[in-house]
């Protein structure tokens, strides 16, 4: 009996082409209880078709990730076959996230121009993301491959620091927060004037408010409620609520905009203190390789070291 995916999960309603598939190897790792299944096809499959069979798989199996690693012949390397594999990348954590939207993707032989519309080349090299373009042709399509990136390179820093010390410069101080209105369930005896209130009472305790989101130690796993080509569907919470919206693009923010999640890289992060040094604000810079945002958090010094967790990458 040949060793056709099939053959190994027949309860599973596979796609045709993946169905028949050759099953050359199985690789299992304890680390992350996760399975690689190398798989031989006569025809190209779409990233999405080989994610959604791997997913069955998982589900079958009740494990943890399952991933597709295909095995074609080098004529089916093409255009496609290069989106297939940055879709991999993204798939296994590498950051790439946003940096191919709307890119050309050029194949000449073994040459492969990636043309960019938006800033990151430098940073995709700096990861060696070319070079492990190339490992995957090798892997998935026996090919040696030659990449390279042009467009738009990176940022203009020069631009982005005059207009970080605008910013900086207009920042306003953070007002002082009021406690809120007492209420009846504060004050059970429901005396009005302080004269009623016995001697014996013990005076009530002043409670102290904060502006601070809830910072998580260590983070919680979320699930993410919503669908969005750059995200898996779960995501680590560092600081304040879940995140139920999809993320908007940076470039499409107006000053009419009022509740709104945007998604991006830090590229930057500075620390500015006032009111004699009381006052941290720590700003914030990210990229979703549409436009960039300045990002402000402010907060009492001595708690400006929570917020460790904003670095830049």
């Amino acid at each position: 009996m040949a060793n056709l995916l099939k053959n190994f999960f027949k309860t599973i309603d596979f796609d045709g082409t993946v169905a028949n598939g050759e099953v050359l190897s199985i690789l299992y790792k304890q680390k992350s209880n996760s399975l690689i299944f190398q798989l031989s096809l006569k025809e190209r499959v779409p990233f999405d078709i080989l994610s959604d069979t791997a997913d069955k798989i998982r589900k079958c199996l009740n494990s943890g990730k399952i991933s597709i690693y295909p095995k074609y012949s080098p004529e089916l390397f093409n255009s496609d076959g290069v989106w297939d594999i940055i879709n991999v990348l993204r798939d296994e954590g590498e950051n790439i996230n946003g940096y191919f939207e709307d890119a050309d993707v050029i194949v000449s032989g073994d040459n492969v121009r990636i043309e960019l519309k938006h800033i990151g080349a430098q940073m995709l090299i700096a990861d060696n993301i070319d070079g492990k373009i190339k490992k995957f042709a090798k892997g998935f399509f026996n090919k040696n491959i030659n990449v390279s990136f042009e467009g738009k390179m990176d940022f203009n820093m020069s631009l982005y620091e005059e207009k970080l010390a605008e910013e900086i410069s207009s920042l306003p101080v953070p007002p002082p927060v009021a406690p809120p209105p007492s209420s009846a369930s504060e004050n059970p005896t429901g005396y009005n004037n302080h004269n009623n209130v016995s001697p014996s009472q013990d005076k009530p305790q002043k409670k102290s408010f904060s502006r601070d989101p809830v910072i998580h130690e260590p983070p919680t796993t979320m699930k993410l409620m919503f669908s969005h080509a750059s995200f898996r569907d779960e995501a680590e919470l560092v600081m304040g609520k879940p995140i139920n919206d999809s993320p908007i693009p940076i470039s499409e923010l107006t000053a009419d905009c009022e509740n709104v999640t945007i998604w991006g890289e830090i590229f930057d992060r500075t620390e500015k203190t006032i009111k004699d040094g009381m006052y941290t604000i720590i700003m914030i810079s990210i990229t979703d390789r549409t436009s960039s945002q300045l990002l402000k958090v402010f907060t009492k010094t001595e708690k400006a070291k929570s917020y460790s967790f904003f670095k830049p990458g």
